[in-house]
């Protein structure tokens, strides 16, 4: 997923979606800051719409259980894996 964020200097920069250009993950972006502070962002002399962001969001912290595990992924019942498991279980040895 592209969100569209670029770090210099230690700040993020959120870059618009919806450009002149196409801004892909990987891109190569320039930044000029110029000598009055404003930062200027560019791909292919292109000048690009962004925003700065203030703070690094928070990462999602892992649900944990009352007794503190960690709780896993269960498939669902028809899921393909769990007629793989019951056919692997049902099958019995054939003798030649």
């Amino acid at each position: 997923m592209n969100d569209y964020t670029v770090m210099h200097r230690g700040k993020l920069y959120q870059v618009d979606p919806k450009q002149p250009v196409l801004v892909r993950i990987g891109d190569r972006i320039t930044v000029q800051t110029r000598q009055n502070g404003q930062i200027f962002l560019f791909k292919e002399n292109t000048e690009l719409r962004f925003i700065e962001i203030p703070e690094r969001p928070k990462k999602a912290t892992a649900i944990k259980t009352e007794d503190g595990k960690h709780t896993g992924h269960k498939p669902a019942a028809n899921h393909p894996w769990q007629f793989k498991q019951q056919a692997a279980l049902t099958l019995k040895p054939v003798l030649a």
